[in-house]
């Protein structure tokens, strides 16, 4: 990150559209991701208000420092 800074590049807006891009893969996999709670916990009455579900996130950065999604992981390695 303080390389890129030092470089004169916006480490902020770059950080703000890598979240972006999360937020907006995530609401598009909510139905499914929905659906397969459900399965899982047919009895539950929270609507999963209790449930936390790590995905992993792989991106890529261009020259422009813009992120391209490459890949989500369903149960990402916290150990790599």
């Amino acid at each position: 990150k303080k390389l890129l800074a030092d470089g004169g590049h916006d480490t902020e807006a770059m950080r703000q559209r890598i979240e972006d891009l999360a937020r907006f893969t995530l609401l598009v996999l909510r139905p499914t991701l929905l659906i397969r709670y459900r399965a899982a916990l047919p009895n539950d009455t929270s609507g999963g208000a209790h449930c936390v579900h790590t995905k992993g996130f792989d991106v890529l950065l261009d020259e422009h420092l813009r992120p391209h999604l490459t890949e989500v992981k369903h149960c990402p390695s916290l150990f790599a």
